[in-house]
């Protein structure tokens, strides 16, 4: 297992012994994007547990879609106002929404994501209980197969926000999260199977 060793100095540096200079540093750049092909696994830390639900600090994240749901819930970060959506379909299509934070009372929001395509009875690939969602639901959803999302700050920014993934909310504050986020991984590039994180330093 290769691990990634993240560190912030005067500059931000990301270390691993499988680096062949072993440490890459920018000065510039605080965020950190990770991609592979073919399917791996990640493991995370989380940057917090809230509700018994492990929290990342990401500003976007992209996942392919499968037969069986992924919920994702959202919790805006302290500058996030909205989240953006976009679905993306086999080829170079893509439909793309924004969803605006409704109050600062509503702690997170939850969307789950399935592929239609193959699933019986299935109509439209994300639904939600605290969003309305129906304006991604209006087009023919047979050829998505992925999908991605990200939050702005009021004046269009990226800003980065909370994510739980397969997370259950229990009033005991228990959940069927692991201590470890650990999630397939896909190619990033042209009509291939999309997930990228790109994780603010903290």
């Amino acid at each position: 297992m290769e691990q990634l060793t993240v560190t912030e100095r005067s500059e931000y540096c990301v270390s691993s012994e499988t680096f062949p200079q072993k440490e890459v540093c920018d000065k510039n750049q605080d965020w950190l994007g990770l991609w592979s092909d073919p399917e791996t696994t990640w493991e995370l830390e989380p940057a917090n547990m809230s509700s018994g639900c492990d929290q990342y600090h990401l500003v976007s994240l992209d996942l392919t879609l499968h037969d069986s749901p992924t919920k994702l819930l959202w919790r805006p970060g302290e500058r996030a106002a909205s989240l953006r959506l976009v679905l993306l379909r086999s080829g170079a299509g893509y439909d793309e929404f924004t969803f605006f934070r409704e109050s600062s009372s509503q702690l997170q929001y939850d969307m789950t994501f399935r592929r239609v395509s193959g699933v019986l009875g299935a109509t439209c690939v994300v639904a939600s209980a605290s969003l309305d969602v129906s304006c991604a639901c209006r087009k023919n959803q047979t050829e998505i197969n992925s999908f991605y999302v990200e939050s702005f700050d009021d004046d269009g920014t990226k800003t980065p926000s909370y994510f739980s993934l397969d997370c259950e909310d229990d009033a005991d504050g228990k959940s069927d999260s692991d201590t470890e986020w650990e999630v397939p991984v896909f190619a990033v590039y042209v009509t291939a199977i999309i997930l990228l994180l790109e994780i603010i330093f903290l």
